[in-house]
Parts: C-alpha cells; sequence; structure tokens
C-alpha cells in the first residue's frame, strides 16, 4: 500500500517538476504541429491561444512558426528551391522610387470591375433603322450601327424609324433607351 501511495506521489512530483519547465510558445507550436489528427491538432493550438502567457516568452510578439520545406510526393529525394533574394537597399536615393507590386495589388483589391466601369461608355447615341416584335409584343429595335436590343419591361415609347435614341447605362448592368424630349426610359438589353 505505501509503495503504491510512494509510487503514486512520485509520478505526481516528476510531472509537476516537468509541467515547470516552461517551453516556448513557438516549441508548444510545433508540438501542435505534430499531431496527426486535425481535430486534435485544433484543440491543441486552442489551448496555446489561450495559455500563451504561461509560456516563457508569452509576453513577447509572436512570429511565424518556420514552415518546413516538403518534399514533392511524386520526387521522394527532390529539395525546395530557396526563396528569391530579396533586393538590398543603398542608402543613396535613387532617381525612381520603387513601389511593390504587392502594395498596390492590396490597394487595387476590390476596384477591378470599377476600372472597368469607369473605361465604358456612359451612353450611345443611333438611330433606329428597324422595329419589329417578338411573339409577346416586346419591341426589338435595330439599329443603324448594326446593334439590336429588345425591350425589357411594358414602357412605350413610340418609336419610329428614323428617330434619334440614346442607350444609357444604368445600375447593376442595365441598360435604358430614351428619346430626347421624352422623360420615360425603357429599359432594354442587347442581343447583337
Amino acid at each position: 500500500m505505501k509503495a503504491t501511495a510512494t509510487t503514486l506521489l512520485l509520478g505526481i512530483v516528476s510531472s509537476l517538476a516537468f509541467s515547470v519547465q516552461a517551453e516556448t510558445v513557438t516549441q508548444a507550436l510545433e508540438k501542435c504541429r505534430g499531431v496527426d489528427n486535425s481535430l486534435q491538432r485544433l484543440v491543441c493550438y486552442d489551448r496555446v491561444a489561450k495559455n500563451v502567457n504561461q509560456y516563457a516568452g508569452g509576453q513577447e510578439s509572436i512570429s511565424a512558426v518556420p514552415r518546413p520545406q516538403l518534399a514533392p510526393a511524386n520526387a521522394p529525394e527532390a529539395t525546395m528551391p530557396p526563396p528569391p533574394a530579396k533586393p538590398s537597399v543603398s542608402s543613396t536615393p535613387s532617381a525612381k522610387p520603387t513601389v511593390d507590386n504587392n502594395a498596390t495589388e492590396d490597394i487595387a483589391f476590390g476596384m477591378e470591375q470599377k476600372r472597368v466601369r469607369e473605361q465604358k461608355e456612359a451612353s450611345m447615341v443611333a438611330t433606329v433603322a428597324a422595329l419589329s416584335s417578338t411573339v409577346r409584343g416586346s419591341l426589338i429595335v435595330t439599329f443603324d450601327n448594326g446593334t439590336v436590343w429588345q425591350q425589357s419591361d411594358d414602357t412605350d415609347l413610340n418609336l419610329k424609324e428614323g428617330q434619334k435614341v440614346v442607350v444609357e447605362r444604368g445600375m447593376f448592368g442595365a441598360f435604358y433607351a430614351k428619346v430626347e424630349g421624352i422623360k420615360r426610359k425603357m429599359k432594354v438589353k442587347r442581343i447583337k
């Protein structure tokens, strides 16, 4: 009985002594990365994040743990090429300031559609060359420049051949046809 209690007490004391040795956050993250089960790995990372102040150097800023270079699956002993060298910065100012491409891409992120929209024309003026209608009664307008537009709503503009029409770009990719002097617009979509 005493031997069992002594062994148990010795085991508890040794585990406490082992846990008192504070490991760094980086070492704890390395241990977590070594866990194979994804759920257990996530729990390990959560535990490290929750108890970050208990680790040695926990108050310091945490830098990213360096990732090991992985060999491709089809080449067992292939080595990864070294990362590209960073350009050295000279102490003399150059004539042209260098622009970081990643910084300009970050600034332009989400603006691609806006740039395309700024480059497009806002309206088009054309003369009606021919008028026809669909089976459902929608108007089909052929302009002198060869474009063909179909009516998308039930607005009636009473268009006639030879009449000048302005097709304007609207919100959300919509287009509207209007005749000067008339305050109504007809929603249209381009067919050809």
